[in-house]
């Protein structure tokens, strides 16, 4: 008696193609999510930069105006304030910082491989790289979203503390 189960290898794909484009395009939209959030990692840490540099601006003449030195709570507030940016900045680069993506197929390999194989055979090594490639990004691209999370937020407190060190000046 023979053996009429076969393995996966072995069996007529019948979705071959549909399962082949969904893993192509969920492997391409993970490379433009890793694009979308550096972009918002750039500006998280513009907006920062230009918010301080503002802000600094903004205290220097308000002092001059009044011609007084701030009280120690506003230079508390201060530290406060760089400590945050420094914080957004981190953030922003641990978002922004160059990763190393997983990307399939590499065309070199491609080509000398399977070039004369059989297009099946061809494209279920290929759907099996890239279900892996994807696979191994994803914690990559978990990392990238939280880093860009966390300088979001940094970014909210650094704008309230900006703000209320602009108030604290303008009232003092």
């Amino acid at each position: 008696m023979s053996d009429t189960t076969s393995t996966a290898d072995e069996r007529k794909p019948l979705s071959l193609d549909i399962v082949f484009d969904e893993v192509k395009a969920q492997l391409e939209s993970q490379t433009a999510q890793a694009s979308a959030l550096d972009g918002k990692a750039s500006f998280v840490l513009a907006s920062a930069s230009l918010l301080t540099a503002g802000a600094t601006g903004l205290q220097g003449a308000i002092e001059r105006q009044k011609q007084i030195a701030a009280p120690l709570p506003v230079h508390a507030l201060e530290f406060v304030t760089v400590v945050v940016y420094l914080a957004v900045v981190f953030a922003a680069w641990k978002a922004y910082g160059v990763r190393t993506y997983h990307r399939a197929p590499e065309p070199n390999a491609l080509r000398k491989d399977y070039l004369f194989r059989d297009p099946e055979f061809t494209k279920r090594r290929l759907i099996a790289t890239m279900a892996n490639c994807y696979s191994r990004d994803l914690d990559t691209i978990n990392n990238k979203v939280r880093w860009t999370k966390a300088a979001l937020i940094a970014l909210g407190i650094e704008g309230v503390c900006l703000a209320l060190l602009t108030l604290v000046q303008v009232v003092i």
